[in-house]
């Protein structure tokens, strides 16, 4: 099911140079946002209704997102941070002829990644798409999303943005039965297990991936202590990013029988260690700036203190919630992709 269905109609929505008597007028572009939910790939479509081509800066980093919730009287403001967006209109330049599109995919939490941004992107929220530099004052001057090209008649003034129509965000499927009951906890055998909780904060935001580290909680939720091997070598982590899922975890199990290095966690109490993915992890894992979605799993079946006589957690646990990871940048600069049009048999319908 489509969230934002249907084609932006309102290709005269343009934000360009006040005109003058004698300006020409801007060239019709009509910018349509379509996605099935928050957490799934979104499309950025531009298409040039004109009868004549214009120069379009292809590039959906300039995206941003006015979100209304249901019933709220004031939008929010989803975008990228300054240093992902592109400084100005040299970059991905593209020529969109008349009756043909652009399009770009691109993952709508990158934008709204706040805690206040995503708690506003929910089923009955209004969403307006702007592509391109937000006009600031009486500010006329470049850089545009969208310009004419020269030599070509007839004249179209250039654009600062273009903006899209208002789109609602209907319900998400409900969760399948999975989903709702988190991942299963496994106790020692002939025990009960421990009501334990393992997490990982909501979100973590870094400039690069060798930023990328993790403080991961133990909860205690029962009535009685739990002692086990609570380190780096004992947790593993699922991540999924914008190229796919990757496991990371130690290279060898964790075996110390060292008393000093279990951890005891007294009744609602809890322990925290800090892990460095970008040590964890592959060395490409986060190479690509963009959302990763990083699950914590506990696995203690192999760091059992029984050989010290210690009674100890030794089974698995992972958490019912991932952590949303945004990076900002690739270690090493990375090319993008050169834009391009749609096919013409899918403009045309």
């Amino acid at each position: 099911m489509t969230v934002l269905a249907g084609v932006a109609v309102s290709p005269w929505r343009a934000s360009a140079a006040p005109p003058s008597p004698s300006s020409a007028p801007p060239p019709r572009l009509a910018l349509t946002v379509t996605g099935e939910a928050p957490d799934r790939p979104w499309t950025l479509r531009v298409e040039n209704l004109d009868d004549v081509p214009v120069r379009l800066v292809a590039d959906a980093r300039l995206l941003i997102l006015e979100v209304t919730p249901e019933g709220a009287e004031h939008s929010i403001r989803c975008a990228l941070p300054s240093d992902m967006r592109p400084g100005g209109d040299d970059e991905r330049g593209l020529i969109l002829p008349p009756r043909r599109a652009y399009a770009e995919t691109f993952d709508p939490r990158l934008y709204c990644f706040g805690t206040r941004e995503a708690a506003a992107l929910i089923a009955g929220a209004n969403v307006v798409a702007h592509l391109g530099w937000m006009p600031r004052g009486k500010r006329t001057k470049p850089p545009y999303v969208a310009a004419p090209i020269e030599g070509v008649e007839p004249e179209r003034a250039p654009l600062m943005e273009i903006i899209s129509d208002a789109r609602h965000l209907p319900a998400p499927p409900p969760p399948s039965p999975v989903e709702a009951g988190g991942a299963p906890r496994v106790a020692p055998e002939g025990d009960v297990a421990p009501k334990l909780l393992l997490s990982g904060p909501h979100r973590v935001d870094v400039g690069t991936p060798v930023d990328v580290a993790l403080p991961i909680t133990l909860t205690n939720q029962g009535p009685r202590s739990v002692t086990l091997l609570f380190r780096p070598e004992t947790l593993a982590f699922d991540v999924i990013g914008p190229t796919g899922s990757t496991p990371c975890k130690w290279a060898v199990s964790a075996t110390s029988p060292i008393r000093e290095l279990f951890t005891t966690v007294p009744p609602h109490g809890s322990a925290s260690v800090a892990v460095s993915l970008s040590a964890l992890c592959e060395a490409a894992t986060f190479e690509s700036p963009g959302i990763y979605s990083a699950t914590p799993r506990l696995d203690t079946r192999h760091a059992s203190g029984q050989s010290i006589n210690l009674r100890t957690f030794d089974a698995e646990l992972a958490s019912p919630e991932p952590t949303l990871i945004r990076v900002r940048a690739a270690r090493v600069p990375l090319p993008r992709a050169r834009p391009t049009l749609e096919p013409a048999a899918e403009t045309a319908r």
